[in-house]
Formats: C-alpha cells, sequence, structure tokens
C-alpha cells in the first residue's frame, strides 16, 4: 500500500514546485518554492528541506535564496534539483525579469518571446555538503519558464526550457547544453518548435542504447494520449512529436529509468474533467522508442496502455497540483514529492511525499473493495484522498467543486455499525428517514477506467428502497453512464441510461440482501442481480450498447488548460451514492473489478 507523508505545510506560503535527488551520504533532499501566490508573488524564496529515514520525517526548511525586492530582481520558480556524478548537488532555478506581465487568458505571457528577449533565465545554486549550505546564484544565460535539469552518463547536462511565442501564442520546446558541469552553456537546440502544438515542459530519459526520449506537455490538442520526441545523436537533433504514455500529460514531467530498466513517467494527468489527478505511467525503453503516430488514433491502442496509475487526486475547490518528481531507494521503492492544495488553505499548497512499492508500480493490481466501516467512512463532511466526497445535490456533476458549491452541508447519510442492518453483519449506509430533510451526495473517484481498453464489473449489496435510492456511474466529464435505482418511482429495482433508456426488473428489493453487478464489457452494459446468499448471477435482466466517445463542451473549468471540446464518455471516472427521504435503503459494499491486470490505480487496492 502507497504511503503518504507530509514534507511541509506552511499556511502561510504558497508551497509548489518540488522535486527531489539522493544525495551522496544517502540523504534525500527536496527542494520547492515557497511564495506568496501560484507563479512568485512579491517574495519568493527557493528552499529546501532533508530527510535522513527515505521521507518519513523531514528537516526543517533552509533557505536557499530569497528575492526580498521584486521591481528590482524579478521573481523565481519551477526549481530542479539533481545529485551530480561528482556528488556535489545542483539546483536550478528559472529567474524571472521584472517586467513579466500575466494579462488574462495567456497564462506565463510577456511582452517578448524568452527566444528573442532576456525573460525568465535560469540559475544555479550549489551545494557540496549534501544540501546543508549553497552557494550561487551562478547565472546561465539560458532563457526558460519550468525547466527540468538532467545529467546524462556521459557527464553531458541538459536544461529543458520552454519558450513562449506571443505572437502566434504556441509554446515550443528548447534545450540547453554544458558539458562542463555547467560552467558554459551551448545555444538553444530546438526539440520541438511548431505552431500546431504548445510543446513544453519535457523531461529527458537516457536509454540503455544511448537514445534520448523527451517526454512533453502538450495541451492544446484533445488527443487523448501524451507526447514524445526522440534523438539519435546526444541531443543534436530531435524527431518527434510521438504519442506516448497513457493518458495527456498536462504538467511538467519527471521521467528516467526504474532499476528493473523499465522507464518511469510522472506527470499530472489531462483531460478529467471531474478530477485534479497527479499520475504516472511505466514503459519498456522499446515502446518508449516507438514511433506511433501523435494522433487521435493513438488513444484507442496507447503505448504504455498496460501500466499506469493515479497517485493523488486534489480535491480542494481550489486545486493547484501535479508538478513533482521521484527518486529510486535502494529497496527499490519509489519516493515521489508533489504540491498539492487538498485540505489546505485556498492559495496554499502542500508539498506532500509518496512511497510507492516496486510491486505498486510493476505488478499492480486494480480491484477495489469498498465497504463504509470506520475510519474509511464517517458522518460529516467528507473530503480526502482516495474517499468520499461529500457534496451539495445539486451539485454532484461539478468539477472541483466551483465556488459557492462547497459549504454547510446537511448530514443525511446514516452509518449504522449495528450489524442489524448488514448482509456481512458489518457496517452499512442509509439516508435519513427525514421527509423534509432531502437528500445527500456522496462522490468517489475511481479509476480512471478506459472503457476501450479494460472490462469493468462493479458489484453492489443492496437491501430496501427509499425515496433517494440512486447508485451512479459517472463518465470523465461529470456526465451519467448508468445510474441503479431502487426508490418509489417503479416498485422493483431498474437502471436508467445517461441517454435516457431504462429498463425496470422484476426484482423487488423491498426485503432480502441482494447482488447486483454492472458489466461493461465490449462496449456492452449488462446488469445482474441474485440474492446475497446465493452464488453466480445467471442471465442479464438489462442489456445496453454503450455509446462511443460523443462530445461534451468543458465550460468551466478549475484548470483553464482544460477548458474547450473533451470526447471522453467511454472513461468510467466517478462513482455517485444519493440517499434520503421516506423509506430504508441500505448499501453494505462496493467491489470493482477489471480484468487488464496491469492497469490500475494506486493505493486503492483496499480501502484506508
Amino acid at each position: 500500500m502507497m504511503e503518504r507523508f507530509t514534507i511541509s505545510r506552511d499556511d502561510r506560503y504558497h508551497e509548489a514546485w518540488p522535486n527531489i535527488c539522493i544525495a551522496a551520504n544517502g540523504n534525500l533532499v527536496c527542494s520547492y518554492s515557497e511564495a506568496d501566490v501560484h507563479g512568485g508573488g512579491a517574495v519568493p524564496s527557493a528552499v529546501v528541506r532533508v530527510s535522513e529515514d527515505e521521507g518519513r520525517t523531514w528537516s526543517e526548511p533552509i533557505v536557499v535564496d530569497t528575492l526580498l525586492n521584486r521591481p528590482r530582481d524579478g521573481f523565481m520558480m519551477c526549481r530542479s534539483v539533481i545529485r551530480l556524478q561528482d556528488g556535489s548537488l545542483l539546483l536550478a532555478v528559472d529567474w524571472t525579469r521584472t517586467d513579466f506581465t500575466r494579462p488574462p487568458g495567456a497564462p506565463h505571457n510577456w511582452s517578448n518571446d524568452p527566444a528573442n528577449g532576456a525573460c525568465g533565465e535560469v540559475r544555479l545554486y550549489r551545494s557540496f555538503d549534501n544540501g546543508q549550505t549553497w552557494t550561487g546564484p551562478e547565472k546561465t544565460g539560458c532563457l526558460a519558464v519550468s525547466l527540468n535539469i538532467k545529467q546524462m552518463s556521459d557527464g553531458t547536462l541538459f536544461i529543458s526550457a520552454e519558450h513562449y511565442h506571443a505572437s502566434g501564442q504556441w509554446w515550443s520546446q528548447m534545450l540547453y547544453r554544458s558539458r562542463d558541469n555547467g560552467k558554459s552553456w551551448s545555444d538553444p537546440i530546438t526539440v520541438l518548435n511548431d505552431p500546431r502544438w504548445d510543446a513544453n515542459e519535457g523531461d529527458i530519459v537516457e536509454m540503455p542504447g544511448g537514445e534520448l526520449v523527451m517526454y512533453l506537455r502538450e495541451n492544446r490538442t484533445r488527443t487523448m494520449i501524451g507526447m514524445k520526441a526522440i534523438s539519435y545523436d546526444g541531443g543534436a537533433t530531435w524527431e518527434g512529436p510521438f504519442a506516448a504514455g497513457k493518458w495527456p500529460i498536462n504538467g511538467r514531467v519527471a521521467a528516467g529509468l526504474l532499476g528493473s530498466g523499465d522507464v518511469l513517467v510522472m506527470h499530472r494527468v489531462g483531460g478529467f474533467a471531474l478530477q485534479h489527478q497527479f499520475g504516472f505511467f511505466v514503459e519498456s525503453p522499446e515502446t518508449a522508442l516507438a514511433k506511433l503516430p501523435y494522433d487521435d488514433r493513438a488513444g484507442l491502442q496507447p503505448p504504455a496502455g498496460l501500466r499506469w496509475g493515479i497517485i493523488d487526486n486534489d480535491t480542494s475547490a481550489y486545486p493547484d497540483y501535479g508538478y513533482g518528481g521521484w527518486e529510486e531507494l535502494p529497496s527499490g521503492d519509489v519516493y515521489a514529492v508533489n504540491y498539492i492544495v487538498d485540505d489546505a488553505p485556498r492559495n496554499r499548497p502542500q508539498i506532500r511525499g509518496y512511497r510507492i512499492s516496486r510491486r505498486e508500480l510493476l505488478d499492480p493490481t486494480r480491484d477495489m473493495d469498498i465497504d463504509f466501516e470506520s475510519p474509511a467512512f464517517k458522518r460529516g463532511k467528507l473530503n480526502s484522498q482516495h474517499g468520499w466526497v461529500q457534496q451539495k445535490p445539486e451539485f454532484w456533476y461539478t468539477r472541483g467543486l466551483a465556488p459557492g458549491t462547497l459549504g454547510n452541508l446537511g448530514n443525511y447519510v446514516i452509518v449504522d455499525h449495528s450489524g442489524e442492518h448488514s448482509h456481512t453483519g458489518k457496517g452499512s449506509i442509509t439516508g435519513t428517514r427525514s421527509e423534509g430533510g432531502g437528500e445527500e451526495v456522496l462522490r468517489r473517484d475511481i479509476g480512471p477506467y478506459d472503457l476501450l481498453q479494460e472490462d469493468i464489473q462493479i458489484s453492489l449489496t443492496h437491501s430496501g428502497r427509499q425515496q433517494f435510492g440512486i447508485f451512479r456511474v459517472l463518465d470523465a466529464s461529470g456526465q451519467t453512464i448508468v445510474e441503479l435505482r431502487s426508490d418509489f418511482v417503479h416498485e422493483r429495482l431498474w437502471v436508467q441510461h445517461g441517454s435516457g433508456y431504462f429498463s425496470v426488473s422484476e426484482v423487488d428489493c423491498t426485503q432480502d440482501w441482494w447482488r447486483t453487478k454492472l458489466s461493461f464489457t465490449k462496449g456492452v452494459l449488462k446488469v445482474f442481480t441474485h440474492r446475497a446468499d446465493e452464488s453466480g448471477f445467471g442471465q442479464p435482466w438489462c442489456t445496453i450498447p454503450l455509446t462511443d466517445g460523443s462530445e461534451y463542451e468543458i465550460t468551466n473549468e478549475v484548470n483553464m488548460d482544460l477548458v474547450g471540446t473533451g470526447k471522453l464518455d467511454r472513461i468510467i471516472a466517478s462513482i455517485v451514492v444519493v440517499l434520503g427521504g421516506k423509506g430504508a435503503l441500505y448499501f453494505d459494499g462496493i467491489e470493482i473489478r477489471t480484468n487488464r491486470a496491469g492497469v490500475y490505480r494506486v493505493g486503492d487496492s483496499s480501502v484506508e
């Protein structure tokens, strides 16, 4: 089971852009920014913390540098820290000029293209005592925003830099190269510069054969796949773009080789209207070097379709998340870092660490068993990673809970631990019987599961009927794929598809316990029900063909990078329980099974 740790949380600051390395003495060193707001603010600092116990506990912050006079000095952001081959540590910071502007609707825009004017310059800091003290800054002349820095096996250093073309409003991915440990740097090398793409925030992986693969952020298209470029001459020239990974890459990339020989790539996961996720994919060097065209068809058979995962999900109403880094520990586990708001105040994200086992990366499972026992489920407002989120009924479908949609909620869900109303004799949930109390809506993000890639079975144990007695399966746009209802609209258990099709069963759930299975297989939904103490589901009482990818508009996104047209209803992203009013409906447990081993969500093989 993945472990989570708080590396830093100080609600006075916007803490963000973390990265991590292993120092020569074995300590972990995490670098990040400390500022007033997203993007730097008035008084930004470059900060590191050190762990002597593989990330379980962390030192007090060590301030590398602080810019106290923004009109004079500009500001800093997006740090990247590595250990050089000589054992010293190198921290790279993009130091942005004072006339930086950010007009509405143009993130990271400015008056001059950085390729033509000194807008953001990379500056370096060094540590010769494993992160305790630092020298610098050293000017590089490299123009960059949101950088990565990486050393190759021959000692060559690369800074990956994004350049924004204000005249045409597109991003290009560039590189700077140093062969003397960062003392001097080359002119910019073009990786990808094409107005059709927004290529940026890339990271390089050196393959066993010497080839270089750069995994890239690209958020202009809706291909439902990531992007990469390949170099066969040590980074001098590049081919691409090609398709990469499983999901769109939306955020700075952290990529490298594992001890197993596989490639691990972490990034903010783009393309999901309900979710704000930080995730990863794993693939072989052979797959990494595959030149699959970067187009809409690539998502149907993605290069890394079998091994990917979601590490964390920012459930804040004001999410700010998903830039991180990772290191492989001597045990083979991976320690990752990420910044995320979650339960912190608005505009005050925290730095979080994650220890992911080798088995979770390389031999995963995505089966989930969800029960309702404390502390996995409790009364009151619910908002936790890999848990239920409590929402107002009229806003159950919203992404990220836009301003005004979250407040003092009612408490209409009852958790019954007596065992009297439970098939297993443990905990169950039901809705309040209050006529005027209304319903409670609980959402849990799952998967995401790709119905074109996987066969999914969702099973529920339930008994009774209630005025509000609904179980919904949502796609990535927040729309209902199907809902199972045991209410008073019909006297029997019934289902309704998101397109309006409905089917009524012959099952009267008023008495006894029942198990209902929703089976999503090869583009068809089948619904089965039998008594909970019997085995075997028999024949389905409902069969519904699923539509393939109708388009929808994303119009009110928290993450403005995702505004536009999506085509995502092939994705199961969340489940919703709606309970309340007259009658009594109990849920005793939910199970999710997939027949595609290797495709999974980290940390959800059981409920915490």
